[in-house]
C-alpha cells in the first residue's frame, strides 16, 4: 500500500546516504593512512565506522519502515471513512428512488384532482336542479291547497246564501 513516491524517495534517501557512507569511508581511510602507520590501525577504524554507518542506515531503514506503515494505516482508515460516506449517499439514493416510486407524480394529480373537480361541480348542479324541483313541487301544493281552500269558502258562502 505504499506509494510510488514514498518508494522513490527511499531509495533516493538510502542512495545518498550509502554515498555518503562511502565518501566517508574514503576520507576515514586516507586520513587514517595519512597519520597513522600503523595499518592494523587504518583497519580497525574503517570496520568500527562500517559498523557505525550500518547501524545508522538500519535505524534510518527502520525510522522509514515505520513511517510507511503509519502512511499504509492512515490510508486505510480514509478508505474506510470514504467507503461509510458512499453507503450513506447509497442510502439517501435508495430514499429517494423509493419516493419516486412510490409518490404520484404531479402531472398525475393534477388530473386525478381536475376529475373530481369536475364530479364535485356536477353533484352540485345536480342538487341544485332536485332542491329548485321540491321548491316547485312544495309551491305547487301550496297553491293546490289555497285552490281547494279558495273553492271550500266559495261553496260554503254559497250555500250560506242560498239557505
Amino acid at each position: 500500500m505504499h506509494s510510488d513516491n514514498d518508494i522513490t524517495s527511499i531509495a533516493n534517501t538510502m542512495e545518498k546516504l550509502e554515498g555518503r557512507i562511502s565518501e566517508l569511508e574514503t576520507g576515514v581511510a586516507l586520513n587514517s593512512l595519512a597519520q597513522s602507520k600503523d595499518l592494523e590501525a587504518v583497519k580497525c577504524k574503517i570496520e568500527s565506522n562500517d559498523r557505525l554507518y550500518n547501524q545508522k542506515f538500519i535505524s534510518t531503514t527502520e525510522a522509514t519502515t515505520v513511517a510507511l506503515d503509519s502512511a499504509d494505516k492512515a490510508v486505510n482508515k480514509a478508505e474506510v471513512a470514504t467507503e461509510k460516506r458512499f453507503e450513506g449517499v447509497n442510502e439517501f439514493r435508495a430514499t429517494l428512488q423509493d419516493q419516486q416510486r412510490t409518490l404520484m407524480p404531479r402531472a398525475e394529480l393534477e388530473v386525478t384532482i381536475s376529475g373530481l373537480h369536475d364530479r364535485i361541480e356536477k353533484t352540485e348542479n345536480r342538487l341544485t336542479r332536485q332542491e329548485g324541483l321540491k321548491s316547485g313541487i312544495s309551491q305547487g301544493w301550496g297553491w293546490v291547497v289555497g285552490i281547494i281552500g279558495l273553492v271550500i269558502a266559495i261553496y260554503t258562502l254559497i250555500e250560506a246564501i242560498v239557505k
